[in-house]
């Protein structure tokens, strides 16, 4: 057992070994960087212990207290050696710490609470704050520090900082050496004082906060000092370093920076982190599809260096440049090198860049910097560029005070120059512009004019190869293979502005279309350039462009002159066939004015007969249209339905022949031949129908007992044209409308009837031409006019015939047929119940109205007649047969075979015989190889009986007069029949 004085002892000595146990393993907190320890209490005395662990290359370490005026900061290395690096017991700063782990202690001198901790490092790949991204959040209390570290990589702009709540902090930003390099009282803090390097923001509540962000943004499109390709130019001594900065927006395929002159330097490109991103050569850097934002070019003297050059140019889609056919000018000095760049699409077949010089070169580089091609300054052609961003880099040899770069383009999407177009141009004595053509297949000829002999034309291939030179007024170039042409225009003296004109066309057409009519403007002394391809068998071509203050010069496909006229009334007869260029020369100023054309030949022209076409035009505009009349002709008219139109005929030389109103316009005896028609307005017309009929003793566009489909709008006039030959005792016309009129014309345009459009008969009209005027008093989609006339000399319908027709529910067919004397009996038949006949005389009065199947009328009167046949139903196809009977006139005659019938399966078919008085019966002999019905009728149209084929049929009657025998095969188509009829 131990004495009291030895456990008294000993209970000291475990006291003293607990001691110095709990103070040997007292922990140690690991602090992370830029985020604070709040809310720390303690006792006097009392030591709190954190540590932070320290990365190579960090260029500093800050340590900040705050909220407690009772503690002190004591700072540590890795082996507990004190270092004396803690300003006034509150922060500690330690530039380009060793790597390692490090100890910050808390010491109170007296009892505390409410202190907070900070540890905030800093290096080239270590800082907490980035470029325009918000901290992580932040609260304290009046006087409390928040510390972020930042890298600045590049300033020469501007810095902002900027909190979520203005008013809740100030700030300090302290270098890397702990000295307070720019302090705000407030946010937002802006500065443009501190150069690249690494910083901490210590941010001191001003009040109360909670949840706060803190950022920091640089750069930005106003904060470059570089335009896109615009050179800057820099000097300076040997050692000397610069920066320099240029804005990459949105979209862009990629930027090229180069620096050339005399003088040794190098430069590098980093983004707005700091961090290298362009692949950089001795003198240029690049890089392909960069992030929107500021980029960085920091650079460094290697010797003295006056006026070195600088440029940094990017683009894409959306920017470059360089246009196609632009001009951009630029000026520089010996060995310099200038950048621009171009964006080309797809498709692009070629490429051509002139600055007009020898003693300039160019090299073209793709968007990542790789090298395509370098050629001379006056013709650099580059055929088949993949679509992309393309920079130029500009090589002078010598000083150039001001010279021009020209660019074209261009492929199977077209080029700068469009056919039939023109372009503003200027430019200064000595330049050269570059255009671009993509002439298409079968192009017979091009050609290119721009009104000046100041100004010469050289064409050139996608390759760059040499087609043709020529002078400025008309540059010609026969038969081009397909492909992209380059345009390069030498001027020989200043001109503010001038208009080059182009145009092309081959088999395939040119601008100037026949018929139609194209809307121009342009300025006294101009020349505008249309092309016309003519076909074969062409008699004429007429142009107009309504105004006296324009001429027209027409050349062939290989320039040669053919013609000059006014602009009236310009026509050309006989033209071989080819490609034609059209110049069109002003001799003032015009806003707006239209040229029309038209041609023709054999082969006919912009009017058909019987046909109508829709025009549109504006008060005083003159429109060319063609037609080409037959021999023979013995009248032409027109009609365009308005008061305020006129219309001047011509003939293929340009000969006035006749000029008339726009309602009804008639020349007779027209020659065979081209006919112009020169059509005015005398207003506004949005649109407006021109229809065009002929026709002589050769015909018209309708025909006896036929039926053409129209279609029209309410007002519209269609004009048609019929023949009537000697002898014509009557005509009828139908459109089986009531909200359509016709109105005749003979030849000359004289007056003949005006009726309805359901039933409109001309009785006894003259041998001779008639125009038929066709009104619509409504928008009729789709109706048909049916037309028949008829004398002495016969109808349609034949006696003892059949005709096939066709047609829909509701339309009505015409057909004539003319009744001998000593007629006692008609009968007509379709085969179908749905198919109504009316019959009228030649005046149109109403004789009878039967069925389709058996329509039979007694004892017509000798003279014409008009058989209204109405269709109940859509009939593909249908017959129609006509018999006539009466003494003398039947078909079948007492003892004569009737051979050589033929008819196909379902056609009806009928014959007719007079049975004198006195005869009790006859008999009947059908012969075929097949099976057809056989009836016989009296005139009545009453079936008398039926008989069977190749079997004798006797037939009782005790009536004389005509009797009717219908015939109508089952199912097979009957080639030769006989019919034999006896008493």
């Amino acid at each position: 057992m131990f004495s009291h004085h030895k456990r008294r002892a000993y209970y000291f000595f475990l006291v003293a070994l607990f001691l110095s146990f709990m103070t040997g393993c007292k922990t140690t907190v690991p602090l992370d960087n830029s985020e604070l320890q709040a809310d720390i209490s303690g006792k006097a005395a009392s030591n709190k212990s954190y540590s932070v662990n320290i990365e190579e290359n960090t260029s500093a370490l800050y340590v900040q207290s705050s909220g407690s005026d009772d503690i002190t900061l004591e700072f540590l290395d890795s082996d507990d050696n004190v270092l004396s690096i803690c300003s006034s017991g509150v922060s500690c700063f330690l530039s380009y710490p060793a790597a390692g782990k490090y100890k910050v202690n808390i010491v109170g001198s007296a009892d505390y609470a409410g202190a907070n901790l900070v540890a905030s490092w800093v290096g080239s790949n270590n800082s907490v704050l980035s470029n325009g991204a918000a901290s992580t959040e932040m609260s304290g209390s009046t006087g409390t520090m928040h510390v972020k570290s930042i890298n600045i990589p590049v300033s020469d702009g501007a810095i902002t900082f900027a909190a979520s709540e203005d008013g809740a902090v100030s700030l300090d930003i302290l270098d890397n050496s702990g000295v307070v390099a720019y302090h705000c009282d407030g946010t937002p803090c802006v500065t443009d004082s501190l150069i690249d390097g690494s910083y901490f923001v210590r941010a001191t509540g001003l009040q109360d906060f909670t949840a706060l962000t803190l950022t920091a943004s640089w750069g930005g499109i106003g904060s470059a000092t570089l335009e896109n390709g615009v050179a800057t130019i820099l000097s300076g001594l040997k050692n000397d370093e610069f920066v320099e900065s240029f804005y990459v927006p949105g979209n862009t395929d990629g930027f090229m920076v180069d620096m050339s002159g005399n003088g040794d330097f190098s430069f590098q490109v980093v983004d707005d982190s700091g961090a290298h991103v362009a692949s950089c050569g001795s003198t240029e850097c690049f890089l392909g599809n960069p992030s929107a934002g500021l980029y960085y070019i920091q650079g460094l003297f290697h010797s003295d260096t006056v006026n070195a050059r600088l440029t940094a140019i990017w683009g894409g889609t959306t920017e470059s440049t360089l246009e196609n056919g632009g001009t951009i000018s630029l000026s520089g000095v010996g060995e310099q090198y200038i950048l621009q760049s171009l964006y080309v699409p797809a498709n692009t077949t070629g490429l051509m860049l002139s600055a007009g010089y020898a003693s300039v070169d160019f090299t073209l580089y793709d968007y990542k910097g790789d090298y395509v091609i370098s050629c001379g300054g006056f013709d650099c052609a580059v055929p088949d560029l993949a679509e992309g961003l393309y920079f130029v880099q500009v090589h002078l040899f010598e000083d150039i005070a001001n010279f021009n770069v020209s660019t074209a383009w261009g492929g199977a999407y077209g080029g700068t120059l469009e056919n039939g177009g023109t372009i503003s141009l200027s430019g200064v004595g000595e330049q050269y512009l570059l255009q671009s053509i993509y002439v298409p297949a079968n192009t017979t000829g091009l050609m290119l004019s721009a009104g000046s002999a100041s100004v010469e034309f050289l064409l050139l291939d996608h390759t760059g190869g040499y087609v043709i030179g020529c002078g400025g007024f008309g540059c010609a170039a026969p038969d081009l293979a397909e492909g992209l042409y380059f345009v390069q225009i030498h001027l020989f003296e200043d001109i503010a502005n001038f208009n080059v004109s182009a145009i092309w066309g081959g088999e395939n057409g040119g601008t100037l279309e026949n018929g139609g009519s194209i809307s121009l403007s342009g300025v006294s002394e101009q020349i505008l350039l249309q092309s016309i391809y003519v076909p074969a068998n062409t008699t004429g071509l007429m142009l107009s462009a309504g105004s006296a203050s324009v001429d027209f010069t027409l050349f062939d496909h290989t320039g040669g002159y053919v013609i000059g006229c006014g602009g009236f009334d310009c026509a050309l007869p006989y033209l071989a066939e080819g490609l034609y260029f059209v110049q069109i020369h002003l001799f003032e100023d015009i806003a707006s004015f239209n040229v029309s054309t038209a041609w023709g030949g054999t082969y006919g022209g912009t009017l058909e007969n019987g046909k109508s076409i829709s025009l549109s035009g504006v008060d005083e505009q003159v429109l060319l249209q063609s037609l080409y009349v037959p021999a023979n002709t013995t009248g032409l008219m027109l009609s365009a339905g308005l008061e305020n139109v006129d219309f001047n005929v011509f003939d293929h030389t340009g000969g006035y022949v006749a000029g008339c109103g726009g309602l009804d316009c008639t020349v007779p005896d027209l020659v065979e031949g081209l006919y112009f028609v020169h059509v005015r307005l005398g207003e506004d017309i949005a649109s407006f129908n021109v229809s065009t009929a002929w026709g002589g003793t050769y015909g018209g566009t309708l025909e006896n007992g036929e039926s053409i489909s129209l279609s029209g709008v309410n007002e519209q006039v269609l004009l048609q044209s019929l023949y009537v030959p000697a002898n014509t005792t009557g005509l009828m016309l139908s459109a089986g409308f009531v909200n359509v009129d016709f109105n005749i014309f003979d030849h000359t345009g004289g007056y003949v009837a005006g009726c309805g459009g359901l039933d409109c008969t001309v009785p006894d009209l003259a041998e001779g031409l008639y125009f038929v005027h066709v009104r619509l008093g409504e928008d009729i989609a789709s109706f048909n006019v049916s037309t028949a006339w008829g004398g002495t000399y016969g109808g349609t319908l034949e006696n003892g015939g059949s005709i096939s027709l066709s047609g829909v529910n509701g339309q009505i067919h015409l057909q004539s047929l003319y009744v001998p004397a000593n007629t006692t009996g008609l009968m007509l038949s379709a085969g179908f119940v749905n198919v109504d006949f009316n019959i009228f005389d030649h005046t149109g009065g109403y004789v009878a109205g039967c069925g389709g199947l058996d329509c039979t009328v007694l004892d017509l009167a000798e003279g014409l007649y008009f058989v209204h046949v109405r269709l109940g139903e859509d009939l593909d196809v249908f017959h129609l047969a006509s018999a006539l009977g009466g003494e003398g006139i039947s078909t079948l005659e007492k003892g004569e075979p009737l051979t050589g019938l033929p008819f196909v399966a379902n056609q009806f078919l009928i014959q007719s015989l007079y049975v004198p008085v006195g005869t009790n019966s006859f008999s009947l002999e059908v012969s075929l190889a097949g099976d057809v019905g056989i009836e016989v009728l009296n005139e009545q149209g009453t079936l008398l009986t039926s008989c069977v084929p190749n079997v004798l049929c006797t037939i009782d009657s005790d009536e004389p007069g005509v009797k009717f025998i219908r015939f109508y095969p089952f199912e097979n188509d009957v080639v030769d029949m006989s019919v034999l009829v006896d008493w």
